[in-house]
Order: structure tokens, then sequence, then C-alpha cells
């Protein structure tokens, strides 16, 4: 945690909560934001599990919903409109008009019976995300390893010079 102190402990451990401490205001965030949050809270699926069916990184979903752009990236709305079809293209994008598209319905998505399996693809990306996470940490300890490795051998040429020199 003290490498990646912005992120909330909870949200990393249960997937529940911000992901931030500290995040964004709404009022900043772009206008789709609260269609996809609402298309998420509808569907009763959870942002690495939106990111997996669209065929995208939670990440770069995460990134795609934080940006101050003003309209969300084309190659994120065709996948979303693939995957979400009774949803309006124009209530995605602009938070106009109705949520769904004319002459369509949607249902909640009910947990159910399936409600083991959501666990266990939120357990999963949680493992993902925390596997990343300690990839991350073990190259910058291989980093240091060569590093410190580097110095000693500076220091034992040092060392050895030295003597060289004394005698």
């Amino acid at each position: 945690m003290d490498n990646f102190p912005q992120y909330d402990a909870n949200w990393l451990l249960t997937g529940q909560g911000n992901m931030l401490k500290n995040p964004p205001e709404i009022a900043n965030l772009p206008v789709y934001k609260n269609s996809i949050d609402q298309l998420l809270s509808n569907e009763n699926i959870t942002i690495m599990m939106f990111a997996k069916k669209i065929g995208k990184e939670a990440q770069d979903v995460t990134d795609a919903l934080n940006s101050k752009e003003d309209f969300l990236p084309a190659e994120f709305m065709k996948p979303i409109l693939e995957q979400y079809p009774n949803y309006n293209p124009e209530w995605l994008a602009t938070g106009i008009g109705e949520m769904v598209r004319s002459g369509l319905s949607i249902q909640p998505r009910k947990v159910g019976a399936c409600e083991e399996c959501v666990k266990k693809e939120e357990e999963l990306g949680e493992l993902r995300f925390k596997v990343k996470l300690l990839e991350s940490e073990a190259k910058s300890l291989e980093e240091e390893n060569k590093y410190l490795k580097k110095t000693i051998q500076d220091k034992e040429m040092i060392i050895e010079l030295l003597k060289e020199k004394s005698s």
C-alpha cells in the first residue's frame, strides 16, 4: 500500500466502495460517466466485469471514465453498444434522452443462482490486479538489487585500489 497510497485498501480487498481515497468530484467528470454508472448499476456488474464484456482492460475503462473528455471514445462506444444493444446510444454518450432504445426494454440483471459466479469473477479481477501490483514491485526490487550490486562492486574496486596504493 505504501507504493500506491491513492488506492483505497477496502476497494483493493473487496472491490466495494471508491477505488481512490480521494475520488474526483462527479461535477468534474464527463456526462457519460453517469450513464455508464447507471448501466453498471442496472446490469449489476463491476467495472472489471464490464471491461471484460466489452473486450477492454479494466484500467483502460477506468481511465476513460475518469478522463475530462466530453465524449466517450468511439473505441468504447462500439463494443458497449454491441454488448448492450438495448441502451440508447445518445443517452450513453450524453445523458440526454431515454436510457432504453424506443420500443425495447431492459431487465435489471438479477443476482441469484449466479451470485457465486459474480463473486468469483470479482475475486479473480482483484487477484489479477494484485498480481500486477506485485509484478511491478518485483521489477522495482530487481532494479534496486542491480543498483546495489553495482555499488558493492564499485566499493570493492575502490578498496582494492586503496590496498594496492598503500602497499
